[in-house]
């Protein structure tokens, strides 16, 4: 007896595979072979109660037979090659295993029976007809031999594994995403990149051994380094030599994975072969990690191919010199510590790019000398002869500029920039860094918009404004690996320009894209696979959009915050790095203590936002002062975590917030949130008689909006407990503890 939906999903699954695995090509097919290997491992244990091991999982060197069972005599070949050939080749690999009885299953359409002489066998049991399970053969034990619950924990069992295929999908390997600039860690040209991969070779053992290690199933990682020190190149590097050596499947974890907790606790079952998994700006994301990591290290797991995950994250430490979002970490639980790396407990510190051996030459004399010459060869292939080829010996006199460009850490993506203006222009021997960055920007800025010239874009500077917004808006969003929709994109002024104008270029794009906007972004370089691109590296998105916040006019503002405001998350990660990387382009505070920058930057005059957008800026300033690279001092606030120019900066932030709060339609949640971030601020400050009042204010809208048993309202409850006892009103204090 059957059951038709159990029947069909089994028989659909078991045909997906297939596909999948014809489909697919290039240096990951073995890591999905490996993904239906365990399919078969898994299906044919239960569904003849065998226990089955996969050994190209554990050891991808493993020879010979792909899943062994030697308790019962049992050997399983999975092949998505079903010829005679392909049968006979692995019945000769199994000569091991004489005796044993040998199964073949074929990830591959039904053929034709085959037949065997004895002596072709092997010594082998195998009886072709009965023992080549195809998915028709397969299909056909379910419906004759399994019960009911049988045929349903095979639908369920087949259900999960197509799941890990659609999770598969999800995570691409790191550097999959188009390029932009010629700047970008996997900028390639004729499948080169562009600048060798020098400097590293100690850092590059230590990730092997990180990464080959066979002490345990589930460890570790983590590098840390400035923006433009090569962190990224090092991954992709990592990645490229595992790929290289075969079995190893590497993949980058989206953000938009992370935060899903069912996707992000399931991605070990969808790859179950030997793993590099490697997350980008970690801080934004450790409550998740913590959950995953804790999963991992769960000690019943029944996984027994190594997975490895390396997180990347910029030099973000704490006046003791230690990492708060690693510490953060660590604290989940011992065994999530006990599966780092590093016995000392410490990332990689990526230090300036060191020489192979002593006496070898400086590395970062071949990346100026490898980018120069890229470049100009490029613009000769273009037909450009405005460029200026680098002299022999003229790298180290750049060399020593570097010194100058980035004292404390000389890093090869300025290598690169310098070497790129100096070709087109030696005069930027003598520029400062604002002005080798401009110049840079610039060109970008000029590349797109001369690309929009034909539709309109030269006449009508309308366009290339737009462009240019979304540009921001893309870089901003990107941070946290987020992406903003072409719906998303319709709603704001910007877009619509560009939808304006794709329509009046009808006749030329029709056919571009399933989009007319989409076709027009890509035209201008914004837009491929199905995303727009975000100006990188990291360093030069962030200037660009320093540069182009200083230019927008008040609708183009609302429209810019309105924005990167959607994806929170990924602009306060984005502006954290601003604030560390461009600290003197954004300034807190002047000689007297004010604050200046972040009036300039975030509420610029008659910025009008709808109450949610208006709550998470509130909220991304706050945060932003939170984490703002400030130096450390004798502080006035009640954990005397902060100096006393942080101190005056949160005062002035709270000050102007206030007046914002003040146009905020009243007793709504939006308002009430907002309060509760300016009575936090307040707080910090000490000022505890303007956070009593906005606390108030907070509470009587979340106790009338959403009710006196709501977290908002125990949590505002809460905090006004911590002021009432800091101002040693104790008995007030009591009070909201216990209302809490």
């Amino acid at each position: 007896m059957k059951n038709e939906e159990y029947c069909a999903i089994i028989r659909s699954g078991l045909q997906r595979i297939i596909s999948e695995v014809s489909m697919d090509a290039g240096a990951n097919l073995h890591a999905l072979n490996i993904h239906a290997e365990s399919f078969f491992r898994d299906f044919l244990n239960l569904l003849f109660g065998w226990e089955l091991r996969n050994a190209n999982a554990d050891d991808p060197n493993a020879a010979g037979i792909d899943l062994r069972y030697p308790g019962g005599n049992v050997v399983v070949q999975v092949s998505s090659t079903y010829t005679k050939e392909k049968i006979q080749h692995s019945l000769a690999e199994s000569e091991a295993y004489k005796g044993s009885h040998f199964y073949f299953a074929a990830i591959s359409n039904d053929r034709h029976s085959f037949t065997f002489t004895e002596a072709e066998k092997h010594g082998l049991i195998f009886n072709p007809a009965e023992d080549i399970l195809t998915p028709k053969r397969l299909h056909s034990i379910i419906v004759t031999d399994c019960d009911l619950e049988r045929q349903r924990e095979l639908a369920a069992l087949t259900a999960r594994y197509l799941d890990g295929l659609e999770k598969r999908k999800r995570l691409k390997p790191l550097g999959s995403r188009s390029t932009r600039t010629g700047f970008e860690y996997n900028f390639e040209v004729a499948g080169r990149p562009v600048v060798p991969f020098v400097g590293r070779g100690a850092e590059m053992k230590a990730l092997l051994n990180f990464a080959r290690g066979e002490d345990d199933v589930f460890r570790w990682w983590a590098v840390t380094a400035p923006g433009g020190a090569g962190k990224s190149r090092l991954a992709y590097e990592l990645q490229r030599e595992l790929l290289r050596l075969g079995g190893w499947d590497v993949r980058a974890v989206p953000g938009s994975v992370i935060r899903s907790e069912s996707e992000l606790l399931g991605l070990a079952d969808a790859f179950p072969g030997r793993t590099l998994f490697i997350v980008d700006y970690v801080q934004q994301y450790t409550k998740e990690l913590c959950k995953w990591f804790l999963n991992l290290a769960d000690p019943d797991s029944e996984r027994t191919a190594p997975l490895r995950v390396l997180l990347l994250e910029r030099d973000v430490r704490d006046a003791e010199g230690s990492y708060p979002w690693l510490d953060r970490l660590f604290g989940v639980d011992t065994r999530v510590e006990a599966a780092f790396f590093a016995e000392d407990g410490r990332p990689m510190e990526l230090n300036p790019l060191a020489p192979e051996a002593e006496g070898a030459e400086d590395p970062l004399l071949r990346v100026i000398r490898s980018f120069a010459d890229s470049v100009c060869a490029q613009g000769i292939a273009k037909g450009d002869d405005s460029l200026t080829r680098l002299p022999e010996g003229k790298e180290a006199e750049l060399r020593a500029k570097l010194d100058q460009l980035d004292p404390q850490l000389v890093r090869p993506l300025f290598a690169m920039i310098l070497a790129d203006a100096w070709v087109r222009d030696p005069e930027a021997l003598r520029w400062t860094q604002d002005k080798l960055l401009k110049e840079t920007v610039l060109r970008e800025q000029n590349f797109l918009t001369k690309r929009l010239e034909p539709y309109g874009g030269g006449q009508n500077p309308r366009l290339p404004r737009a462009a240019l917004q979304v540009l921001a808006v893309a870089t901003v969003v990107g941070a946290g690996d987020g992406t903003l929709q072409i719906s998303e994109l319709s709603e704001l002024n910007c877009g619509k320009v560009l939808a304006a104008f794709a329509e009046l270029n009808r006749k030329t794009l029709i056919g571009k894209g399933k989009d007319l906007t989409e076709a027009l972004l890509a035209e201008a370089g914004l837009w491929a696979e199905g995303e727009l691109i975000p100006l990188r590296p990291d360093l030069l998105g962030e200037f660009y959009v320093l540069e182009h916040m200083k230019k927008l006019r008040p609708q183009e503002a609302a429209d810019f915050f309105s924005a990167i405001l959607s994806e929170h998350n990924a602009a306060l990660t984005f502006f954290l790095r601003v604030l560390r990387d461009y600290p003197a382009s954004v300034e807190l505070r002047d000689d007297a203590g004010e604050a200046l920058g972040y009036r300039d930057w975030f509420l610029p005059a008659g910025l009008e936002l709808e109450a949610e957008r208006a709550e998470w800026l509130v909220w991304l300033l706050r945060k932003l002062f939170e984490g703002a690279p400030l130096e450390p001092g004798p502080g006035a606030d009640r954990g005397g975590h902060y100096g006393a120019k942080t101190h005056s900066a949160r005062a002035w932030l709270a000050d102007r917030i206030a007046g914002y709060a003040a146009a905020m339609p009243e007793n709504s949640v939006e308002a009430a949130h907002i309060y509760h971030n300016l009575a936090s601020v307040y707080d910090d400050v000490s000022r505890y008689p303007k956070a009593l009042e906005f606390y108030q204010k907070a509470l009587a809208i979340y106790e009338k909006l959403l009710g006196p048993e709501h977290p908002d309202t125990a949590t505002t409850c809460n905090n006004l407990a911590g002021v009432y006892r800091a101002m040693g009103d104790y008995p007030k204090a009591l009070e909201f503890y216990q209302k809490a």
